[in-house]
């Protein structure tokens, strides 16, 4: 099995500490909504920044080449948006907010932040010997296959789509005679409905290959032919 290593945010910015308090402090500096959209486009990101060279540093004193050390992973995002959704508000100018250095700088340290976070979050004390290694086993079950969810390169979208239609489609409905009238009661489409508009939403939107494009429900769902359907559809995956 194959190990990943990510950064710890001293070892790039140090003095700075992977704690709750510090994580959430940095998060209130900065504009919730740009925040969500440079978690899309983190490949900009540390690039200009000095720190790189620490970065480099870190990567060397462990014996590996920085290409193969993970700055950023789907985990370590996830967990910084469902945090800035707490501790972020829009901030005046927000869209452009990240233009000035400090709030980059701030932005980068809640990223490695968020790794600790995540970390502690799926592990706990799941690892512990404590009471012997087969119990130790069967409690980093879940955490290991969260680990691997959180870290590994997401699957092909199609494929996914696939899964699902079947899943919630086909078996779902076989355990429960009541589970489609429990989704839509729950979401506000129907199952059929829903994977419609993922479906539109790949084709469109999510291209292999393509440029990261942003969604704006107020110019996209007109042009559609279920205007209505769209909106309930995107507030309820949001």
């Amino acid at each position: 099995m194959q190990v990943g290593i990510y950064v710890p945010v001293y070892e790039v910015f140090p003095g700075i500490e992977p704690t709750l308090p510090v994580f959430t402090s940095l998060l209130g500096k900065l504009s919730l909504t740009d925040v969500l959209f440079w978690c899309a486009r983190l490949n900009h990101v540390l690039t200009t920044h000095a720190e790189i060279t620490q970065l480099d540093q870190f990567c060397a004193a462990h014996g590996r080449p920085a290409d193969t050390v993970t700055v950023f992973f789907r985990g370590q995002l996830l967990e910084l948006v469902r945090w800035a959704a707490l501790f972020c508000d829009d901030h005046p100018g927000d869209g452009t907010t990240f233009e000035d250095p400090q709030a980059r700088r701030s932005f980068a340290q809640a990223c490695l932040i968020a790794s600790d976070v995540w970390g502690r979050r799926i592990y706990g004390d799941s690892l512990s010997l404590e009471d012997g290694v087969e119990a130790a086993r069967r409690r980093a079950l879940g955490p290991f296959r969260k680990s691997a969810e959180g870290s590994l390169t997401s699957s092909e979208l199609a494929q996914d789509l696939g899964r699902g239609w079947r899943l919630f489609r086909e078996h779902m409905p076989r355990l429960d005679p009541d589970f489609e009238s429990l989704f839509q009661s729950a979401t506000g489409v129907s199952t059929e409905d829903y994977f419609i508009c993922w479906s539109a939403l790949l084709t469109n939107y999510a291209m292999p290959n393509s440029e990261t494009t942003i969604l704006r429900i107020d110019t996209s769902s007109p042009r559609t032919a279920c205007p209505d359907l769209l909106v309930r559809f995107l507030a309820s995956v949001s």
